[in-house]
């Protein structure tokens, strides 16, 4: 697999160019991939580049009856203020190739997109595929497209990734895009993530011909990952629209759980704030900002008994043997929310 050279990102952000994007006319509403809730390994035949796909380890919880088709939505920060953190968050996303096949092989789908606490300008020089109809998809909400032919292959045509997905091409697709798109600070600097998820997860990005048709799939599990260094700045300060849209869109609280990697939280006025674990390093020309409003949101969103359904990271972590701090974020604690959701469905009458 290639990496893209940054040369192309500075060509976007020279031209300055906002304009339409077309969407795959592919891009339909269910996955076409083989289902994985019941196969102990992954069907190579789903790929479309004929590659093979790695043995997946075995379910570590049987799925339930009628399976569980869960969706993950990553909301990142892709703003200059996160350049301190975008190495070890880029090298957490290309350890997710290897883990994800196999931490959520048990699952009989999945669809996992990508979009950006604001706009999403890069889309306007994304891969066009011939005879598609003409969309604008750099609005808030709408999920990060392959910006060229061999990423939206690994894509397989949609925008946004599924079990039929070879995750290592795509994620390593995705973290070259993002890499010198965070550099150069080419997202707005306002961050409004509420907006962002509202927006990602509505009916008129999802219907057919859409900009993200077909990812999301209401009433089924929902695990929300939200990357910032920064809070939202949508003025809101108690966030109940918010909070109240995205109830009404998964139907039960059990159905949702959210990991936070963000800025130091303990100083936020909110029921169970999280331990402040380091201290940010002090050269920062733009110190992470406490996310009470996120964490607000999350309050509003989780009552007592599913605590649990927010996991949260401190964006300054750090650890002693220099690994990654955010890798058991971005791995295993994604896999064990997308379990822990499953469940949760499974209880609502």
């Amino acid at each position: 697999m290639r990496s893209r050279p940054i040369v192309c990102a500075l060509a976007l952000a020279s031209t300055g160019c906002f304009g339409e994007f077309v969407p795959p006319v592919s891009a339909e509403g269910s996955s076409t991939g083989t289902a994985l809730g019941n196969e102990s390994t992954a069907d190579a035949s789903t790929s479309t580049d004929g590659g093979s796909e790695s043995t997946a380890a075995a379910p570590t919880r049987l799925p339930d009856e009628l399976g569980c088709h869960v969706n993950v939505l990553f909301v990142i920060d892709l703003s200059n203020s996160m350049s301190p953190f975008a190495g070890d968050f880029l090298d957490s996303l290309f350890g997710l190739s290897t883990t994800f096949p196999k931490l959520l092989a048990e699952f009989e789908s999945y669809h996992i997109g990508f979009t950006t606490n604001s706009v999403v300008p890069w889309n306007d020089v994304a891969y066009v595929p011939e005879g598609g109809t003409r969309l604008d998809c750099t609005g808030s909400g709408s999920l990060s497209r392959p910006l060229d032919l061999d990423c939206y292959e690994a894509f397989n045509g949609r925008s946004y990734l599924t079990e039929a997905t070879d995750l290592s091409d795509a994620l390593e697709c995705l973290a070259n895009d993002i890499d010198p798109i965070v550099l150069l600070g080419e997202e707005l600097e306002v961050a409004m993530p509420l907006a962002a998820i509202e927006n990602a997860l509505s009916s008129e990005l999802n219907e057919p011909g859409a900009c993200n048709a077909g990812f999301y799939r209401e009433d089924q599990p929902l695990v929300i990952v939200i990357v910032t260094d920064s809070d939202d700045d949508s003025g809101m300060i108690v966030p109940a629209g918010p909070s109240t849209a995205l109830l009404a869109k998964v139907g039960d609280p059990r159905r949702l759980a959210i990991s936070m990697i963000a800025g130091p939280a303990c100083s936020c006025n909110v029921d169970n704030p999280p331990a402040c674990s380091a201290e940010c390093p002090p050269e920062l020309d733009f110190p992470p900002q406490p996310p009470c409003t996120l964490l607000t949101m999350a309050d509003l969103l989780f009552p007592d008994g599913l605590e649990d359904n927010l996991q949260f990271t401190d964006i300054c972590t750090t650890t002693e043997d220099g690994s990654n701090p955010y890798g058991t974020a971005l791995g295993q604690a994604l896999a064990d929310q997308a379990n822990r959701v499953c469940d949760g469905a499974a209880a609502v009458p």
